[in-house]
């Protein structure tokens, strides 16, 4: 039997806790939001706010070889192997099951981000997951006042539902770099799961945009329903006095 060039390049290690198959097993129509490090951290920023606000519980664990070639040490002294992680928790509001996927860095090679995309959306079968909502950052030379958000999906019927939402346009030409792309066009492409991908506009000489990450976390919020305190994201990331109005998208 022949090996692809993936199987013998790369080396993926996944870690989850036994007890948890058996609960995952049972888990239907699942959503998946999706915040990995990149410009700004926009949608990480909103994910990590999830996992916290909602207890949500992290069943895996997944080690890359493509991953940069440093550990991470945080402030209590303890070194730790750069990963990707998902989280799950049931949303009551929404009333569904909801999977958070985040990491500590995207993969240093274009050959990585393809093979760790595609093993991602593989996982996101297994676990019954039949929508991802990519959240990432849209990189501009310069900002107005409105934050704006731009959308992408796999399908017509998804840019219908969600490209006429206030603040909200369809991505008419363009790329979108690294797994924010990848991990929804492979779970749509190989599986049929729905992909969605929402871009909040940001510069991109920024490291961290709570704006424009405050744009993503408030569709999540009025359109999906998803148990996200607003005014808790906002004090978090320093945003109380800053919005200004009821539309989505504007900010001071």
């Amino acid at each position: 039997m022949s090996h692809s060039l993936e199987v013998n390049k790369f080396a993926i290690l996944k870690v989850m806790e036994k007890s948890l198959k058996d609960l995952l097993r049972d888990v239907k129509e699942a959503i998946c939001i999706q915040g990995m490090p990149g410009i700004a951290n926009v949608g990480k920023v909103v994910v990590d706010f999830l996992i916290e606000y909602n207890n949500a519980k992290g069943i895996l664990q997944v080690y890359f070889s493509d991953f940069p070639s440093h550990v991470s040490v945080d402030d209590a002294g303890r070194v730790k192997a750069l990963k990707s992680e998902v989280y799950f928790y049931w949303d009551e509001r929404a009333e569904r099951n909801v999977f958070l996927l985040t990491g500590d860095a995207q993969p240093t090679s274009s050959i990585g981000v393809n093979v760790l995309s595609k093993n991602i959306a593989n996982l996101l079968h297994e676990l019954n997951v039949e929508l991802v909502i990519s959240l990432g950052a849209m990189p501009t030379d310069k900002l107005s006042g409105k934050y704006r958000v731009f959308v992408t999906a796999t399908s017509a019927d998804l840019l219908e539902e969600y490209g006429g939402l206030p603040g909200v346009e369809v991505l008419r030409e363009g790329v979108v770099i690294g797994m924010n792309g990848l991990v929804p066009c492979f779970a749509s492409n190989l599986h049929g799961i729905k992909g969605l991908i929402l871009l909040s506009e940001t510069l991109s000489v920024l490291e961290r945009d709570a704006r424009a990450s405050y744009a993503l976390a408030r569709i999540l919020w009025e359109k999906f329903k998803l148990n996200v305190n607003i005014e808790e994201f906002k004090n978090k990331n320093g945003l109380a006095n800053s919005y200004n109005g009821d539309q989505p998208g504007y900010l001071s």
